[in-house]
């Protein structure tokens, strides 16, 4: 198991620009605008204040790495933006056992492994309910070690940063 935290969107689409706009879409309907200038050295970031993300093509799969802490937020979010497309988050962190859970119509409809579930104000069932999307048919990984192995073999072709627009900084 490696030691580092790391966290993504795992995204069935062969596009890399397509998921960029997408990107621009859920951030900008999410309360949040493109970084343009650097963060001042020394200045205390709020939570969440600012977001990065590096965006690859990995196995068949957009891979939109996230912040370890946001990843099921932004999945919750991603996903209402596109209610009809099944999509997967994976987080792990460090020295623990990772997390992979499926999202589809804003919400995240099972999880593989353990997790506090904070995105949301139930259980999330750790269990595949019976009239939910198979993962692999569906193109995306079927456990939460296959996630991370992906995840941790995509090279970022594309970087971007937002802040939130109650920012000093904005």
């Amino acid at each position: 198991m490696n030691s580092l935290s790391d966290a993504a969107l795992l995204i069935v689409h062969a596009d890399l620009d397509t998921i960029v706009e997408q990107l621009e879409r859920v951030m900008r309907r999410s309360r949040y605008r493109a970084q343009e200038a650097p963060v001042p050295q020394g200045y205390p970031l709020a939570l969440d204040e600012r977001l990065c993300f590096g965006l690859g093509r990995q196995d068949g799969l957009v891979v939109v790495r996230t912040p370890v802490d946001a990843v099921f937020r932004i999945a919750g979010w991603w996903s209402r933006e596109r209610p009809e497309t099944p999509l997967a988050a994976v987080r792990c962190y460090q020295h623990s056992e990772p997390c992979l859970k499926f999202f589809l119509a804003g919400s995240p409809l099972w999880r593989i492994g353990p997790d506090q579930d904070y995105e949301v104000d139930f259980d999330v069932p750790t269990r595949r309910p019976f009239d939910a999307f198979e993962p692999t048919e569906s193109g995306l990984p079927g456990t939460a070690s296959e996630a991370i192995e992906v995840l941790r073999r995509m090279a970022p072709e594309f970087e971007s940063s937002w802040l939130r627009r109650d920012s000093r900084l904005s």
